[in-house]
């Protein structure tokens, strides 16, 4: 609901048509529990969610051997730096834009 409203909020805002055209029509989002991540995107057509499981597992183990944390976030992290770089970049083509996103959500 929030994806949703700041979407209108923005096309209110400044017409994102003509800003971005209309191949940038989209918002992310994510949810956490902290333990648990999932990746959104959000088009006035549907909503779509990240392909892959991201859990950081947390427990006394972990705070021993911290390996297995650091490859949790690291993942993470590397799927928020991704969809960071894809708004940066609004000027690509739409296609590699389209190939970027396809990778980290499920249609």
């Amino acid at each position: 609901m929030q994806l949703e409203s700041s979407h209108h909020t923005n096309t209110r805002k400044r017409k994102a048509s003509v800003a971005f055209d209309d191949e940038f029509d989209y918002l992310y989002g994510i949810v956490t529990t902290a333990s648990d991540w999932y990746f959104l995107m959000y088009t006035p057509e549907r909503i779509y969610c990240s392909k892959d499981d991201y859990h950081i597992a947390l427990n006394e183990k972990i705070m021993k051997d911290d390996a297995e944390l650091r490859r949790g976030v690291k993942k993470v992290m590397g799927v928020i730096v991704g969809l960071l770089k894809d708004r940066v970049e609004v000027d690509d083509s739409p296609d590699s834009k389209r190939a970027r996103t396809k990778k980290f959500i499920k249609e």
